[in-house]
């Protein structure tokens, strides 16, 4: 049976945390994939429809899922700890963005309609 994709993905990722070679050429790999990855499951939310599509939600459960491997890799090593450690940066402000895009994304629906209603809100005239 064919491994999913994000198997194959934690599998490239963890390669790069515990190859050999300087820290910070390994750290900034594992960040530009890890940006990379985010793209994708970005598009994957915003695009689709029915089974495939995804939502913010399921973008988040995804995030949380590497930061708990990059969590479980850090005792393998100091400079896999290291590498980690920067992964674990972009994991993190790339959940943020995503909350500040749900929130966005939930709050948009009611804007939209205060400035359709002529008589409503602070938007009347």
């Amino acid at each position: 049976m064919a491994k999913r994709p994000v198997v194959l993905f934690h599998e490239m990722l963890h390669r790069i945390v515990c190859a050999h070679g300087m820290v910070g050429d390994r750290a900034e790999t594992a960040r530009t994939a890890i940006g990379r990855y985010v793209r994708v499951l970005k598009r994957a939310a915003g695009l689709g429809t029915g089974a495939v599509r995804m939502d913010r939600n399921m973008v988040d459960v995804e995030l949380v899922e590497l930061e708990d491997k990059l969590r479980q890799w850090k005792p393998l090593g100091s400079e896999i700890a290291l590498v980690c450690d920067a992964a674990l940066a972009v994991v993190r402000r790339e959940r943020v963005e995503n909350l500040c895009d749900r929130c966005i994304a939930d709050i948009a629906p009611q804007l939209e309609s205060l400035r359709s209603s002529p008589n409503q809100g602070l938007l009347a005239k």
